[in-house]
């Protein structure tokens, strides 16, 4: 396991399979359907636009000083700068070498 921080988030990487993680630069690939809005998030964040598109919303989310997507099931719609919770789903977030730009892993990540 790799503890992480990154855009004001505190988060522990598991990787799925063994593998030797390093004191170095990482880059991580989080998919929007894998970080979502709850009540029970553990991430606090505001919406900043949202797109209804049939049976999914994709939701641009301000973390920290960035903006980054998220898809939620159904049509959802929230207010500009209204604050939301966050959290991420499932264990399919990859996590790349910054230098080489190599896959190192694949797992989850918890909130710490």
């Amino acid at each position: 396991a790799l503890d992480l921080s990154f855009l004001g988030v505190k988060a522990r990487f598991v990787p799925n399979e063994s593998v030797s993680l390093t004191e170095s630069e990482y880059v991580l690939g989080i998919r929007p359907e894998h970080f979502t809005i709850s009540e029970t998030g553990r991430i606090p964040a505001t919406a900043y636009s949202t797109l209804p598109a049939g049976m999914e919303t994709t939701v641009k989310v301000r973390l920290g000083d960035q903006i980054v997507s998220s898809v939620v099931f159904g049509a959802i719609d929230y207010a500009v700068d209204q604050a939301i919770k966050c959290d991420f789903l499932g264990n399919q977030i990859c996590l790349f070498d910054k230098k080489s730009t190599q896959r190192v892993a694949i797992g989850k990540l918890e909130v710490l």
